[in-house]
């Protein structure tokens, strides 16, 4: 909303956590308005309302519009977050692989963020906060040549580079 209505998006938050609260939630299998009230939300259709006075009508039309603009943006959101994946291995956090190859920085997204050229078949995200980059000094840093590799689904599949001894215990 701040970048399709920059001068009027502050007015609109609270429509954007009413749908927010009254919107079923996977976790709680519930909305946050049924868990807190133990009823079901009550449904505005701005459509149905009518009015005589040109200026309410405006407003109203303005309103469905809104409505609709915001609930579609929240699920692209919503949507964008369920498939998003880190780089990381979640095993054994401590030993995995804190910078890969340097990749070239495209373009700087507000004050903290940067968007980086990532190869097409990376399945993450391409916009990185300051505290996960590291500047490239010199051509004598050791870093991981690729990033890992990654089923279908984006988990990350670890490979050995060699297995060292085999134990058999009966």
């Amino acid at each position: 909303m701040v970048g399709v209505k920059p001068g009027t998006w502050a007015s609109w938050l609270p429509m954007a956590e009413w749908w927010y609260n009254t919107t079923h939630h996977s976790a709680m299998g519930m909305s946050p308005y049924q868990a807190l009230y133990c009823s079901v939300p009550p449904s505005i259709n701005y459509r149905q309302l009518r009015s005589h006075d040109s200026a309410v009508s405006a407003l109203l039309r303005e309103r469905t519009s809104t409505q609709q603009l915001l609930k579609k943006n929240l699920v692209k959101a919503q949507e964008r977050m369920k498939w998003q994946h880190s780089v990381n291995l979640r095993k054994n956090h401590k030993l995995s692989a804190r910078y890969y190859v340097p990749y070239v920085v495209t373009e700087r997204e507000g004050f903290v963020a940067y968007t980086l050229a990532l190869p097409d078949d990376a399945k993450i995200h391409n916009v990185f906060h300051v505290s996960q980059l590291k500047k490239k000094l010199g051509d004598f840093k050791v870093v991981q040549t690729s990033l890992p590799s990654t089923d279908d689904s984006g988990i990350i599949q670890p490979r050995p580079i060699a297995i060292l001894d085999i134990m058999l215990i009966k």
